[in-house]
């Protein structure tokens, strides 16, 4: 049985060592933006015609 448990416990190690880490992108304030709509052109309608705002 100790037999057993220290090759469970050696498997889970591997398993963590294992894992893929992400990759964190790192975006300028301008990409967040742009990715937000923040600078994106709005239009309404005004007496039925569409028009920028």
């Amino acid at each position: 049985m100790r037999n057993l448990k220290t090759e469970m416990k050696r498997w889970k190690n591997q398993k963590q060592k294992n894992k893929p880490k992400e990759d964190k992108d790192k975006l300028s304030d301008r990409d967040l933006k742009d990715l937000m709509g923040i600078n994106r052109r709005t239009y309404e309608r005004r007496g039925g015609a569409i028009r920028q705002k």
